[in-house]
């Protein structure tokens, strides 16, 4: 039909086109979100393991840094590192170092012995004098290599194999830092002074299965960075079972140091105190002088100091050192600030570790 030049196209017709173009534009859409969403979805993702690993570096400052370290490379004698190579890497590079020396001096032993056997029956053992020539050069780069690997510095153990294969874990390690976080390990105190406590509500401890998450893709985070380590790197690598021996019979944080002084705590050993002094992390506050008095001249200001002006609060240098070691604030030395040495030491140390600790603080004249 026409009128005035234009061509009048009846209802249906119009209600067809427009359906028509409503289908084509569903299309374009669902099109289009099928090829951007994976993107979107994608962003998505990262934001919101970005916020859980946020969340989790504040659970783990508040709750693990004091055993595991800020930096999370963890407090020598108190616990293990998580930003370590031992748990990320799925070969202990010194153990594969190792195999590889071995079987090169397998194969070097078989070519002797061959040798030996060929000249026994006068036979000619110019092809295997140039196999042993050619193998050598390669048993001493395997040795090089082995050696730089378990140099003091760099600290791997050949011995010793990654965290999940020393304790059979066969699962992801994602799920094994869940286990151990919901359920603690009690177990450690066996090998540990501080058995690690159930923190998932699981398990009757604070965190909720979410925050649980936060702390292990926390703990994940550290992966980047744990690989390119070495156990020298670390402050404290995992211990076994087997390393542990019976647990202390610490002395307790009521324990009265002039009572204890006075049964004697004299006759230690200084080397072994030197050792504990900073596996309990003694020296890191106290070799710099900075939040707490310097290590050197301890002794010396005790004897001439602390004791002349205080006659009537200890009775001998021992009493001293071990009344600052278990209740710090009962005395703080003029110009550092109190509340700041820990308070538990007298759960983490014995008799014995005590008497050691004077016997290296002795020698700090």
């Amino acid at each position: 039909m026409l009128k005035a030049g234009r061509v009048l196209i009846p209802d249906f017709q119009a209600r067809v086109l427009f359906g028509i173009a409503v289908f084509v534009g569903t299309l374009l859409l669902v099109g289009w979100v099928a090829v951007n969403e994976p993107a979107r979805m994608d962003v998505f993702t990262q934001q919101y393991h970005g916020r859980s690993i946020e969340n989790g570096a504040a659970i783990f400052l508040n709750t693990c840094s004091t055993c595991h370290g800020v930096d999370g490379k963890g407090t020598a004698g108190r616990a293990p590192a998580l930003n370590n190579p031992m748990l990320f890497l799925k070969q202990n590079p010194a153990a594969a170092a190792q195999k590889t020396l071995d079987d090169l001096h397998t194969q070097q032993a078989t070519l002797q012995q061959q040798i030996a056997d060929a000249k026994a029956k006068n036979q000619d053992t110019a092809a295997l004098d140039k196999q042993l020539n050619d193998l050598n050069p390669q048993v001493d780069e395997a040795q090089k290599a082995l050696d730089a690997l378990t140099s003091k510095e760099v600290g791997w153990d050949p011995h010793r194999d990654v965290r999940l294969k020393e304790v059979k874990w066969g699962g992801r390690l994602e799920d094994y830092l869940a286990s151990t976080i919901i359920s603690g390990r009690p177990v450690s105190s066996a090998y540990w002074p501080d058995p690690m406590p159930a923190w998932g509500q699981q398990a009757g401890g604070p965190l909720r299965p979410d925050e649980v998450l936060d702390v292990v893709n926390y703990i994940m985070n550290f992966q980047d960075t744990a690989v390119k380590l070495a156990p020298g790197q670390v402050r404290q690598q995992f211990k076994l079972p087997s390393e542990g021996g019976p647990p202390k019979q610490a002395v307790g944080i009521n324990a009265d140091a002039k009572a204890l002084a006075t049964a004697g705590l004299t006759g230690g050993d200084a080397a072994a105190g030197e050792q504990l002094y900073t596996s309990l992390g003694c020296a890191g506050c106290h070799l710099a002088g900075t939040v707490a008095p310097p290590t050197k001249g301890t002794f010396t200001r005790i004897t001439d100091t602390r004791l002349k002006e205080n006659p009537d609060k200890w009775g001998s240098p021992e009493e001293y050192i071990a009344d600052s070691i278990l209740h710090p604030d009962n005395y703080v030395v003029p110009g550092f600030t109190g509340g700041v040495m820990p308070k538990d030491f007298g759960n983490k140390v014995d008799v014995q570790d005590l008497k050691n600790i004077i016997a290296f603080l002795e020698t700090q004249k």
